[in-house]
């Protein structure tokens, strides 16, 4: 599939077999730290279709489909929030299924994420504030 951005030529090494999904990591932490967090998503998800046994595939999921810096919980709607803590409480889960074969560093990122996931139901605004 030809990608219409050049992001670089930054690396995070991932547990993977497929080079591809490497490649969709990369680009997908690029976007991470451009801000992009929609496309990041985009990218993870194809990392996840490559090599759906991959955790940090997963873990980027999460990562890309929550609230962050620019985007806090109480600016996103009931619904967006809901939609935000089950996308993220899913993929952390899956992210923590697949994380047996990932490295010692995968494996903390991988549960720190989780941590900050660790229901797919919230009650309230101050809840959210517990889990950042």
């Amino acid at each position: 599939m030809t990608y219409l951005f050049d992001l670089g030529k930054y690396s995070r090494p991932i547990t993977t077999s497929r080079p591809e999904a490497q490649l969709w990591f990369d680009r997908g932490l690029a976007w991470i730290y451009g801000f992009n967090h929609e496309e990041a998503a985009n990218c993870f998800q194809e990392v996840a279709r490559i090599d759906s046994s991959c955790g940090m595939a997963y873990w980027g999921i999460a990562l890309a489909n929550g609230p962050f810096y620019n985007l806090p919980w109480e600016w996103l709607s009931d619904d967006e929030a809901e939609k935000a803590v089950l996308t993220c409480y899913g993929a952390a889960q899956q992210a923590l299924g697949r994380s047996g074969s990932a490295t010692p560093v995968e494996r903390a990122l991988i549960q720190a994420l989780s941590r900050r996931y660790p229901s797919e139901k919230v009650e309230s605004i101050e809840e959210f504030h517990r889990w950042d």
